[in-house]
């Protein structure tokens, strides 16, 4: 899926510039397209997740929204898709979990790839060494560092596993 964020690099030509679409503008962009082309899962996904993002621009009161805060929103809305799956999938479901799978899909695109554990890792070896945290008690004063550089990057059960790993050792 990371090589589907190409998807991301369309581009506005105005007087001669280059101007790069942020990320609402290519969200709304391609629901367009998804309208034209008869995509209805694809369209139902995008909606839902352009109705997201308005709200929390909204709720920021901030238009339009930047591509960071648009990037934390898509990060909560694949969360619920993935906490959807395992419901459906633990109810026996597997119809509902192949729908939200398929909007998953279609929404994890907009997201830069994730980092791999290597690379988070590193970043909690560093704030580590920056704040000098030895003992397993300051899994507090590490985790809100490490989770603010690394943003919607990687999923934050994750990052606790690994600084809740790093920490015991």
């Amino acid at each position: 899926m990371a090589g589907n964020f190409a998807v991301r690099t369309i581009n506005l030509l105005i007087n001669d510039s280059i101007i790069p679409m942020s990320l609402v503008e290519q969200i709304t962009t391609d629901m367009i397209a998804a309208q034209k082309a008869g995509q209805a899962p694809k369209l139902a996904a995008l909606r839902y997740l352009r109705a997201g993002l308005l709200a929390r621009a909204k709720d920021l009161l901030q238009d339009p929204l930047e591509d960071t805060e648009a990037q934390t929103v898509i990060q909560k809305e694949i969360k619920k898709h993935r906490d959807s799956i395992t419901a459906y999938t633990a109810g026996q479901r597997p119809e509902l979990a192949a729908v939200e799978q398929a909007e998953l899909d279609f929404i994890s695109v907009y997201l830069p790839p994730s980092l791999t554990e290597v690379e988070i890792n590193d970043i909690i070896q560093n704030v580590i060494t920056a704040q000098n945290l030895t003992s397993p008690y300051d899994f507090g004063r590490l985790m809100g560092p490490v989770m603010k550089e690394i943003g919607p990057r990687a999923d934050g059960n994750l990052v606790k596993a690994l600084i809740q790993k790093k920490i015991a050792t």
